[in-house]
């Protein structure tokens, strides 16, 4: 795609915008089910935009470096912005609950985030049956993760100051 050399260029462009009518099918049976078809060439369609030398923009840094980022359409789409809204979501999700279990392990408050911001974190995802039902959705699942293990790491560390019955209540 760098390459400078048009020849080499063209080659991979051309390669890349076939990637839609080239699918990968591992077996022949894939052919035959047009849902598994069409969702098939939705990714490829995702993997040529991603690729293509038309949606890649440069530019300067103000330290002198060149910066380099694509913005393919799908990038644009509201579906693509909500799935990467909801990445962000279970990535939080994930954090806290790694941050809890550090704090468990080493016995002390894990730098990555305070007792309060953790706390404000962990209540807004908690809500009263959120440790009614068991799940498998990984989401679900880290979500009370990072509930729960605030509430342990808030209950063992949080000074006489700032408990309080209300604080109590929830951890309980």
């Amino acid at each position: 795609m760098f390459s400078g050399e048009k020849n080499i260029t063209d080659a991979f462009t051309t390669g890349i915008r076939s990637f839609p009518d080239r699918l990968p099918f591992s077996y022949e049976e894939e052919k035959k089910d047009d849902d598994y078809v069409a969702g098939l060439r939705e990714k490829m369609t995702v993997f040529a935009q991603q690729a293509d030398p038309q949606y890649w923009k440069t530019a300067r840094t103000a330290d002198g470096d060149i910066q380099l980022w694509t913005e393919p359409p799908y990038a644009a789409k509201e579906e693509h912005k909500k799935q990467q809204e909801h990445h962000a979501q279970h990535n939080e999700f994930v954090s806290v609950a790694l941050w809890a279990n550090k704090s468990l392990e080493t016995g002390q408050v894990d730098d990555r985030f305070s007792l309060d911001h953790a706390l404000s974190k962990a209540r807004s995802w908690d809500r009263p049956d959120l440790f009614d039902t068991t799940t498998r959705a990984l989401e679900e699942r880290h979500r009370v993760a990072a509930v729960a293990g605030t509430a342990f790491v808030i209950a063992k560390h949080c000074s006489a100051e700032g408990w309080n019955a209300d604080l109590g209540a929830w951890c309980i």
